[in-house]
């Protein structure tokens, strides 16, 4: 990794050069296809519910979870021209498209109901059609995903086939023997999702699948079943893995390697998952839809950190009032970043300046080593008598009491300090604690203007988004709504 200074005297980070492995009018449902079409014997996907094994237009994956308002919301800014879905999500989707006015073909790939279409009747001599993939360029689209939305409604990401390819298309095949098999449970409407659908076509691996939502117990008796040996997950799938009462390291012995990525990953479940797995290969994966993976923290870093910028990327830090410039808002450039903001051109400007940077909302550093340290989000950051606050740390050390399972830590309204900070706490299973014993533990280790002034909340499980990411800003809602100064 390499720094040097930009034209305004920043200093700027870049992981090594590496130029695109794809040619730029290659689609990536050409290179999938070419991958694919190497070994017609070759297993790609197992979906456990069913046992089932199994074009260049821009594609718009939504969360099925979503109300009527929200997919009006979504289907509003892309205008699709036909939506593919389960029966069981169909009418949510007729008023919402009803009550936009929108004209669009409708296919059911499950049951079939009366007209509506179903996939089958487009499963009849396309082989021609599939063979004969156009050429893209730079700026064609090939996924629209969405952001977490957990500060509002999520924002519709526009993703390049170059920008996908470039992320993921690198010939890591020679790492992994053919057939072997992964396991996720990420949706596809997020970007995770689609990276995992990617990376484990073009390394030729066996996808397990399920459309069961996340639990501990599903995950092991998956793993029990087919045996995988890469598990990619985001960090509260560990946490709750961790904590459940049927956790025994010999039921993951199959999986050797575990890739995290989708919001930070605590220290203390960075521990915990090299305390119990010593010879499993753990990849930290930070990065964000708009800009794809920035560092990964992989099995040669002995440290907890977001690890080393990846080839292609260059960084900096925007100061605002975070000091020196080797600390502050880290912002990024690549030579394939997002398109923008799908029907949000006012959005996107937000978020990528004048100079291309796409910024990021996240607070870093890079340490003597290279090394990066996301250090919390920008607009979570606590103003307690013009004192930054870092969340991120009160809730690092609050992990490292033996009865915590789950925290969340926000500033809430005083009418003297400006911010305090206040905890949301979910307790592991039998266990209890009292609110002053939590306060006590982090006053001991974390200077006066760090402490719980907003108190301590237990909850029995947080508010999340589908993709499993906290939302702060309902947490400080709910807090600020009961603590009265």
């Amino acid at each position: 990794m390499s720094s040097t200074l930009d034209e305004s005297g920043n200093k700027v980070w870049s992981g090594p050069e590496q130029g695109p492995f794809y040619h730029e009018t290659v689609s990536i449902g050409r290179a999938l296809y070419y991958t694919m079409s190497r070994d017609h014997g070759l297993i790609a996907q197992i979906n456990d519910n069913n046992g089932i094994t199994m074009t260049n237009v821009p594609v718009h994956v939504i969360d099925t979870s979503y109300t009527v308002e929200e997919f009006q919301y979504m289907l509003s800014k892309t205008k699709p021209c036909i939506i593919f879905l389960t029966s069981t999500v169909y009418e949510r989707i007729r008023k919402a498209t009803e009550g936009i006015d929108l004209k669009c073909t409708v296919v059911t790939i499950d049951q079939k109901l009366p007209g509506v279409e179903h996939i089958e009747d487009y499963l009849v001599g396309t082989r021609e059609k599939w063979s004969k993939m156009g050429l893209i360029d730079k700026d064609t689209i090939a996924i629209i995903c969405h952001t977490s939305g957990t500060t509002g409604l999520p924002k519709t990401v526009s993703l390049s086939h170059q920008h996908l390819l470039f992320k993921f298309g690198y010939p890591n095949a020679q790492r992994y023997p053919r057939g072997l098999r992964s396991i996720a449970f990420n949706s596809i409407y997020w970007f995770t999702g689609i990276l995992v659908y990617i990376t484990t076509t073009l390394i030729e691996s066996t996808r397990i699948i399920t459309t069961d939502t996340f639990s501990p117990e599903l995950l092991f008796g998956m793993v029990e079943k087919y045996k995988p040996s890469l598990f990619f997950s985001c960090p509260y799938e560990l946490i709750a893995m961790l904590s459940s009462e049927q956790f025994i390291p010999d039921r993951m012995s199959s999986v050797t390697e575990y890739s995290v990525s989708g919001s930070i990953l605590l220290e203390a479940t960075w521990d915990a998952i090299r305390k119990f797995f010593p010879t499993a290969d753990l990849y930290n994966v930070y990065g964000m839809s708009e800009t794809g993976a920035i560092a990964v923290n992989s099995k040669t870093c002995t440290k907890y950190s977001a690890g080393k910028i990846l080839p292609g990327v260059q960084l900096k830090f925007l100061n605002k009032e975070f000091a020196d410039g080797s600390i502050g808002e880290i912002c990024i450039k690549s030579e394939f970043l997002f398109l923008g903001y799908y029907g949000d051109p006012e959005a996107t400007a937000t978020v990528v300046d004048s100079e291309g940077w796409v910024h990021t909302g996240d607070i870093g550093m890079i340490d003597e080593d290279g090394d990066l340290h996301v250090i919390d989000r920008v607009k979570d950051v606590i103003d307690f008598c013009s004192e930054n606050v870092l969340p991120l740390q009160i809730e690092q050390v609050l992990l490292t009491y033996s009865a915590v399972k789950l925290v969340s830590v926000v500033g809430i309204p005083h009418p003297h300090y400006g911010e305090v900070a206040a905890a949301a706490v979910v307790l592991k299973s039998g266990n209890f604690v009292t609110e002053e014993e939590i306060k006590e533990h982090v006053a001991s280790k974390l200077s006066y203007y760090k402490h719980l002034r907003g108190g301590v909340h237990f909850f029995e499980d947080l508010p999340r988004t589908s993709t499993a990411k906290i939302k702060k800003r309902v947490i400080k809602e709910i807090i600020s709504n009961i603590v009265k100064f």
